[in-house]
């Protein structure tokens, strides 16, 4: 391993990602779950690894933490003008991610350890014969790093090398696509062939067109296969969301469970069978302002705690970006691209709703996204969802003329399937969707 033994000027470079990486966590504690888990403190010199150390004893560490922060650096004996200077260096969890300081962090400590072995090594051959169990005993010493490294293939293989590969994926695939399907929306999935662990697809619409219905009762299909998903309500609250999803499941109309006088008894056992039924119902949410940071953290620890495949976030316009930009074009483009990444990291599958500018009342296109075009760029799809009639289309061509509760869902915009294609949708009095043969 070549790459081990390097020149020991790298120390000071080493000092100086150990200290952005502490900034950033300092200036942004909610990211320090995320950040440092990614390495671990071993890996930190020992003057900043006690710093990490005190940190991460201090229970759900946020902004208001600092005075509790400090005084356990007191207490630690930690030079306080060296917290404050690493606050001063103003470093970002973003930035830290984007650069890519964890992987040349690990790199450095790797080679610094190899190093300091190989110079321990050299000194014992020096002084003493080895025999067999003392070259076992460095052959340890060396694998019990090495597996930080990562798995990097000796050479790129061609195609036809990696067509056996290939032949058995595909076979596990026909039997276990891995795929997620809306069994209530037959045709919305014909047209996807199904979403898949990494894809980011967009759902966007003009003011009250129906898209965050439209990504509620996606949800709550996926829910009703047992499959888990979490909601990400960054608009209404959670007393919304709940009836929402209460008069979906129960096919009562939303209104009366903003005013629950109006529930009859049989409303009343409904949901009593909710409870009983014993279904698992996975869905989870979360309501309230956040960040892309607080997103991705919360998509990572409940993927490893319930297994979250499929995720909802409503909407764009209400995330705040944690990296500030000179305009909202930049914001936008930096989230669209950040939640693709994200979907691809966390294996899960992400649904995005977005807005469309004023002119998409009338004209429902991809092009009328509100804000950037970039939305069209990440998504593996992008659906658009009109009210025909609001939108002053009478009928389509050759067909019958459009109801005031009918709806029209199109895939604008595909990597993967045949694009401009779309389902009628028909919209109940519990906000329930159904697909409408056309």
């Amino acid at each position: 391993m070549p790459r081990f033994f390097a020149d020991m000027k790298i120390l000071p470079l080493k000092d100086e990602i150990e200290r952005m990486i502490l900034s950033a966590a300092l200036n942004s504690p909610e990211s320090f779950i995320p950040l440092t888990s990614l390495c671990r403190p071993e890996f930190f010199s020992a003057e900043n690894r006690k710093i990490l150390e005190v940190l991460g004893s201090i229970p759900n560490y946020t902004k208001e933490s600092l005075i509790e922060v400090l005084s356990l650096m007191v207490k630690n004996k930690i030079n306080l003008k060296k917290i404050h200077d690493l606050i001063n260096l103003q470093c970002t969890a973003n930035m830290v991610l984007a650069r890519g300081y964890y992987a040349t962090l690990l790199d450095l400590h790797l080679q610094i350890k190899a190093t300091e072995l190989a110079r321990e090594f050299i000194a014992d051959s020096r002084e003493r014969r080895f025999y067999e169990e003392d070259l076992a005993e460095y052959a340890a010493k060396f694998t019990s790093f090495a597996q930080y490294l990562p798995d990097i293939p000796s050479r790129i293989k061609s195609f036809t090398e990696n067509l056996p590969g290939i032949i058995e994926r595909l076979n596990a695939d026909n039997e276990s696509t891995g795929n997620i399907y809306l069994r209530g929306f037959p045709k919305i999935s014909e047209m996807t062939a199904g979403f898949r662990a990494g894809n980011l697809t967009g759902i966007a619409g003009s003011y009250k067109s129906g898209k965050t219905t439209l990504a509620l009762n996606f949800a709550c299909d996926l829910a009703e296969q047992n499959i888990p998903v979490l909601f990400f309500s960054l608009e209404v609250t959670s007393v919304e969301l709940e009836n929402k999803i209460l008069s979906l499941r129960t096919g009562e109309q939303y209104s009366k469970f903003r005013n629950p006088a109006l529930l009859t008894d049989d409303a009343h056992d409904k949901i009593k069978s909710l409870i009983d039924s014993g279904d698992k119902y996975p869905l989870y949410y979360m309501t309230g302002r956040m960040d892309e940071m607080r997103i991705g953290q919360k998509i990572r620890e409940l993927k490893a705690r319930y297994g979250i495949k499929a995720v909802f976030i409503d909407y764009l316009g209400y995330i705040e970006s944690s990296v500030k930009f000179d305009s909202h074009y930049q914001t936008v483009e930096y989230l669209t691209a950040n939640l693709k990444q994200m979907a691809i990291a966390t294996e899960t599958t992400v649904f995005l709703i977005a807005q469309l500018n004023r002119d998409g009342k009338n004209s429902p296109t991809s092009d009328k996204l509100a804000g950037s075009i970039s939305l069209a760029r990440d998504c593996d799809f992008l659906f658009t969802i009109y009210n025909p009639v609001e939108s002053g289309i009478s009928s389509a061509p050759g067909a019958r003329k459009y109801s005031p509760d009918e709806y029209v869902c199109q895939l604008a915009e595909s990597r993967h399937t045949q694009r401009n294609r779309a389902a009628l949708l028909s919209l109940g009095h519990s906000g329930k969707f159904t697909e409408k043969p056309v």
